[in-house]
């Protein structure tokens, strides 16, 4: 396994064409087209073969012959439509609204059940058999699913998407006999959706290494010696990928407690304009933190987990705290938050960021190991070396990791505001307004959130925008060596298909946490709603 995660491409010989690769394995004829020009030529991208497998760790270059789009001259109409030209412009479009459909119709317009008129504590299994016989398994399966794909993305494996019905079946059925008959007698109790998700967690982590451990057993073909390094591969990896899957359970806690504050602060809007700075300093740290812990991983797959699933996790979070929002005032400090995190990726494109990065460096370790602090030399590194992860004195690499960030920071916010945007309205007028909060705003607080909500996603666009132009004209070297590569990354469905995971996964989290069944907002707190304000949607 390869920890340089860069995309690689291959032609589709045609005609008995043969690719031309030079002693590195390099096809010589169409590096300039990625490398050196700004744009990638027509007939180098019609008969592109994307390495599916390159974006989620091996090295292995793969001819797929679904990227070879003329037939007998011809196009089908269905090559027309889902492997031409049009998917190319359709592909993140329709996958952002498949996956904000899917939480509409579980989380807004199947039957969830409503609490009990005058006992707002208790309910019935009858009441809410939907919820905890079906919505709820088929979400703990979901989010279940996405770790063991980000999991096989970490081991290298060609074909991360594959479906593994036993472990779905797993989690499916113990859901239902854990939660089905405790709900039925006792009710619910705070902080169950909590429960749920750690209960989902603990046996997807269990079931995927016990699955992995059983194919490495029965592997046909395979002798004693292989069967042993694979299952001393396997338990290495797993052993790392537990604690990214740790950092990820904390970071949700922490975006708990986040909930938490904002909602019982809602009466002192002064405190409750601090906590969007205070968790924007805790992403960037997290954020460190899981690209430090996915460094045995491949590249890509780890600037994904630290750039976009973590910071997507806390987009989502803070829009679904905007019902807790009592002051119009208080989205302003949200959004001077924002707007600094994002800028703050460009500030760290410039060269006096950089120096001054390597002087603080060398004395904060100096001082952590009561080391007099002396002047360090704080030039520069200028070698471009591909496999580097921006942790250095390597000024190309931190910059490329900082690009990436940026886009990928961007991206994730305008999601976030598409998925407020998408979900409220039938979250508040639906059916299943009585056991979500969006129901007790006023029509004026609601607005004033939908105005934010779409005034944010603008911002960010233009934000994206004009970031981009910067790069391309302060980095332009850098730009052109990578423009290729993320024109290829954007466009492959597997690539694609990871993203969507992460955001129907991050969704099913935010709402979770408004779900009046899942006792986390309204946890410890019910008589203060009263029965006014739930049960009467």
């Amino acid at each position: 396994m390869t920890n340089d995660i860069s995309l690689s491409t291959v032609n589709v010989p045609q005609n008995g064409e043969e690719n031309t690769l030079n002693e590195n394995g390099e096809n010589c004829r169409n590096r300039e087209s990625i490398e050196g020009e700004k744009e990638i030529p027509k007939e180098f991208k019609e008969e592109i073969s994307i390495d599916v497998a390159k974006i989620v760790g091996t090295g292995k270059i793969l001819t797929n012959p679904r990227y070879n789009f003329r037939k007998n001259g011809r196009r089908t109409l269905g090559q027309f439509f889902f492997a031409g030209r049009i998917s190319r412009y359709l592909l993140w479009p329709t996958s952002i609204i498949i996956a904000f459909a899917y939480l509409v119709i579980i989380f807004g317009l199947f039957p969830l059940g409503k609490p009990l008129p005058g006992d707002e504590t208790r309910t019935t299994l009858g009441n809410t058999w939907v919820l905890l016989a079906l919505v709820n398994p088929i979400n703990s399966c979901v989010i279940g699913y996405l770790h063991y794909v980000v999991f096989l993305c970490c081991m290298g494996v060609e074909r991360p998407f594959k479906v593994h019905p036993v472990i779905l079946i797993i989690i499916f059925v113990i859901q239902i006999l854990v939660w089905g008959p405790s709900i039925s007698r006792h009710g619910f109790f705070d902080l169950f959706g909590l429960a749920a998700i750690g209960l989902t967690l603990l046996i997807a982590y269990l079931s995927m290494y016990g699955y992995e451990r059983l194919s490495i057993r029965f592997r046909d073909g395979a002798d004693d010696s292989e069967k042993m390094n694979l299952a001393i591969s396997l338990k290495k990896n797993y052993l790392i990928f537990l604690k990214i899957g740790a950092a990820v359970l904390i970071f949700l806690f922490i975006l708990v407690t986040f909930i938490f504050g904002f909602e019982y602060l809602g009466d002192s809007p002064a405190t409750q304009k601090i906590l969007p700075f205070a968790m924007a300093i805790i992403v960037f740290i997290v954020r460190k933190t899981m690209l430090g812990l996915m460094d045995p991983f491949p590249h890509e797959i780890a600037m994904f987990v630290s750039g976009f699933w973590v910071e997507n996790m806390y987009d989502m979070f803070q829009s679904i705290a905007y019902p807790s929002v009592k002051d119009p005032t208080t989205y302003i400090a949200v959004w001077v938050a924002n707007f600094f995190s994002v800028i703050a990726n460009l500030v760290f494109l410039t060269t006096p960021w950089f120096k001054f990065r390597i002087w603080i460096k060398a004395v904060l370790i100096a001082l952590f190991k009561c080391k007099p602090v002396c002047h360090p030399n704080v030039e520069p590194e200028m070698e471009d070396i591909d496999d580097e992860r921006g942790h250095s004195n390597n000024l190309p690499g931190y910059h490329r990791r900082q690009i990436r960030f940026y886009f990928l920071k961007v991206l994730s916010k305008m999601v976030g505001c598409i998925f407020y945007l998408s979900t409220s309205a039938i979250l508040r007028y639906g059916p299943n307004s009585a056991i979500y909060p969006f129901s007790t705003l006023t029509t004026r607080q609601y607005e004033y959130s939908v105005a934010f909500s779409a005034g944010n996603f603008a911002f960010f666009f233009l934000a994206g925008l004009v970031g981009y132009l910067y790069i391309r004209k302060s980095h332009r070297d850098l730009f052109q060596k990578m423009s290729g590569v993320i024109r290829l990354v954007v466009k492959d469905r597997a690539y694609v298909g990871l993203c969507v995971t992460v955001l129907v996964h991050n969704g099913i989290l935010a709402l979770y946490m408004l779900m009046y069944f899942n006792r986390i907002w309204y946890s410890f707190n019910i008589h203060r709603y009263g029965s006014s304000t739930i049960g009467t949607g």
